[in-house]
């Protein structure tokens, strides 16, 4: 008896404790930048998170407890409009306005939804998926662990446009084997479907928080 109490004892503190690791990020936006003026909150999930109509978020700051994705549009619908946050971003209009230089778009952005972070989009370390063709489509190479300079895989179907899930991270793409000379493109949202070939290495804009003894490079082939 007492070695069954002991077990249901163990029960009980393993799903408390997962439920704490599951539990879900308080999202704080403000009306001004640096966390400062009205305050909208919204409790995440793994499941998308829309907006009330009324909410209009394009000026302002956010603050989040765990890491999520924020969307320009309803349902998380499209990762080429998303970011990842991690704890905190001081100016929302900086953030939109590198969405709209990379889409070239002059409609008005707005965040209108969000969700839990991923797995790999809330790591330490800077992970990144390359396709051969755009939309996640055909040959794929999964890079983990992304510290400095990398090279892209080559492919045979030289002409397509080439499709990025950066996983929230920021990279820089060269055209040279070892990222010098000037970068041709920087890529910070979720995923870029029309990343233009030539591109032949990539690094993270920054250091990651983390890094791995070496690069772990998958292939993968439909």
């Amino acid at each position: 008896m007492l070695m069954l109490k002991f077990n249901i004892l163990l029960a009980l503190l393993f799903v408390s404790n997962s439920a704490l690791k599951c539990e879900a990020a308080l999202v704080e936006f403000f009306n001004e930048v640096n966390f400062q003026g009205s305050k909208y909150e919204v409790n995440s999930s793994t499941k998308c998170v829309n907006f009330p109509k009324d909410i209009q978020l394009e000026e302002g700051s956010v603050r989040t407890t765990e890491c999520v994705a924020i969307y320009v549009g309803d349902d998380c619908y499209n990762d080429e409009f998303g970011f990842v946050i991690s704890s905190e971003e001081k100016s929302l209009r900086n953030l939109l306005d590198k969405l709209v230089a990379s889409h070239s778009s002059r409609s008005p952005i707005k965040i209108r939804s969000l969700r839990d972070c991923t797995v790999l989009e809330a790591s330490s370390f800077a992970n990144m998926d390359y396709y051969v063709k755009p939309y996640k489509d055909g040959v794929h190479t999964q890079f983990r662990n992304i510290c400095d300079c990398t090279r892209l895989p080559f492919y045979d179907e030289l002409d397509y446009q080439h499709a990025v899930y950066t996983y929230g991270n920021c990279f820089t793409f060269y055209e040279s084997e070892d990222c010098t000379g000037d970068a041709v493109d920087k890529l910070e949202t979720i995923q870029h479907n029309y990343l233009f070939p030539g591109r032949q290495s990539f690094k993270p804009c920054s250091p990651p928080m983390a890094c791995g003894r070496y690069v772990e490079i998958y292939k993968y082939r439909d």
